[in-house]
């Protein structure tokens, strides 16, 4: 679980883990969401949009922010024997914020 402060972030496993949420559709951009930090178990404002095929993730306080460069992953760099189960049966869980 995600939230602010001191917290036992280190006995958590981070595997299915929701580190973003609350997005909204801005047109170009999604705005107005919340990203996790998970090994920091801190929670920051959060932006997203694509440029050059590219998912550019931008965590950020007040005017402060950093952005990331997420690469789009091909199925065939995973291993055959993954399963991640069916994504529309899929539940998010929402860290908290405290």
């Amino acid at each position: 679980m995600c939230k602010s402060g001191k917290m036992g972030w280190r006995a958590l496993s981070f595997a299915g883990m929701d580190i973003i949420w609350n997005l909204e559709d801005k047109g170009e951009k999604w705005k107005n969401g919340s990203i996790c930090h998970p090994k920091k178990g801190r929670v920051y404002e959060c932006e997203m949009w694509k440029e050059e095929g590219n998912l550019i993730v931008r965590g950020k306080m007040g005017i402060f922010g950093k952005n990331q460069v997420w690469l789009p992953l091909d199925p065939s760099e995973l291993p055959s024997e993954l399963d991640y189960g069916d994504p529309s049966q899929w539940v998010p869980v929402i860290p908290l914020k405290g």
